[in-house]
């Protein structure tokens, strides 16, 4: 039976995370594998070695004084391999190789090593789009799930005739219901927001709404913070469609500017209310706009 005592690197992939980077790395052979990674650059030296009866010192090797292994993700041996590299300073280089065992027998293979340098990453802004429903769908709504319904800003209004006194919709969207009740929510889960390393200084939530006839109700911009809900003003409805937008400079929750992972983890939607009997209000779209 032959005894694999080494490995092949057969790609390697760099992503930029929130404060680093994720590496995956791709082998020939199942291995678990560690990342070496230092701050300082690594030693090089040439060692003597004897061919065809003479000592040549043309071996290059290298050693890393001061380092860290960080273990992949991945349990047991496998032939893909995570490692999250955090924290990463900004314009700070670092060096790694990669090393590991087979079947728990150290591996006489090492991959070469590599720089990697983190550089500033800059954005003036960036919008974030629904993804998925939230921990709320208290709306009706025209889709399941409800997060389709706020898409795509492809409804129409048509005003009251016929049999219709207040107006009707055709198109995507959710709404809240004629009866009076209470303030009622959706909450949306977004796209997670691409790396930038310059701080946010706005949060803006934008939604498309429309009242029908009946000039009643109120609507709030709703977010969820680690299982706490935080609300704007109660503002009213416009008859027509019209972008309605609420500022959150801050995040509600630590009273400090918001971070790229509480932007990944926030859930944000509407809140409706309605005072009387009939009548309705719609949101046929909702995004969210970073600016930093």
């Amino acid at each position: 039976m032959t005894v694999i005592t080494h490995f092949s690197l057969r790609n390697l992939i760099n992503t930029p995370t929130y404060d680093g980077f994720s590496v995956a790395a791709f082998t020939d052979v199942p291995c678990h594998l560690y990342c070496r990674i230092t701050s300082q650059e690594p030693r090089i030296h040439k060692e003597a070695s004897y061919r065809r009866g003479l000592w040549i010192a043309d071996d290059v090797r290298f050693c890393f004084t001061v380092f860290e292994d960080i273990e992949q993700e991945e349990a047991g041996d496998t032939t893909e391999h995570h490692f999250i590299q955090e924290p990463w300073p900004v314009c700070y280089t670092k060096w790694f190789y990669l090393h590991g065992t087979i079947d728990a027998l150290p591996c006489v293979s090492t991959s070469p090593y590599f720089a990697l340098h983190r550089e500033k990453q800059e954005l003036p802004s960036q919008l974030l789009h629904p993804d998925g429903d939230g921990d709320l769908t208290q709306l009706l709504s025209t889709d399941e799930p409800h997060y389709l319904a706020v898409l795509y800003e492809d409804t129409v209004f048509i005003p009251p005739n016929g049999g219709y006194i207040w107006g009707r919709w055709d198109g995507h969207y959710v709404r809240k219901n004629w009866w009076p009740w209470g303030y009622r929510s959706d909450l949306y889960t977004f796209d997670d927001p691409a790396v930038c390393d310059n701080p946010i200084t706005d949060l803006i939530c934008y939604y498309r709404l429309c009242r029908d006839a009946y000039p009643y109700g109120k609507w709030k911009s709703h977010l969820r913070i680690l299982g706490f809900d935080y609300y704007s003003d109660p503002r009213p409805a416009y008859y027509g469609f019209y972008l309605a937008e609420h500022s959150w400079p801050i995040n509600p929750s630590s009273l400090a500017p918001w971070t790229q992972q509480e932007v990944a983890d926030l859930q944000a939607g509407i809140a409706m209310d309605k005072v009387g009997s009939y009548g309705n209000l719609v949101c046929d779209l909702m995004y969210i706009e970073l600016k930093y």
